[in-house]
């Protein structure tokens, strides 16, 4: 059994402030993609409501993604985003097939 963690996390960002949440999605994107234990970090955007984004996340362990959350990299985004942000949502999802 792996011990692999995918994680999809959706973020809905005030339509106003778009322009500068995206810039620090992709800031954030970029950094995580360094860190320990970090597979993949895909940042999407909705097709149609773009102010709605994806990360798609794979990670080695679930101790990773722990470490990932108390990162410097996440503690930056949410200082910048911290008037942004309408809703966040995190989904750590098993393989089943």
């Amino acid at each position: 059994m792996s011990d692999k963690v995918t994680v999809l996390a959706k973020i809905t960002i005030h339509p106003k402030k778009n322009s500068e949440a995206k810039a620090a999605l992709l800031q954030l994107a970029k950094a995580t993609k360094l860190e320990k234990g970090c597979i993949s970090y895909d940042l999407h955007q909705d097709a149609k409501e773009d102010s709605i984004y994806f990360f798609y996340e794979n990670w080695e362990s679930q101790q990773d993604l722990d470490n990932h959350l108390q990162h410097k990299n996440i503690a930056d985004f949410k200082e910048a985003t911290k008037d942004a942000i309408l809703d966040l949502t995190m989904h750590t999802l098993n393989v089943i097939g």
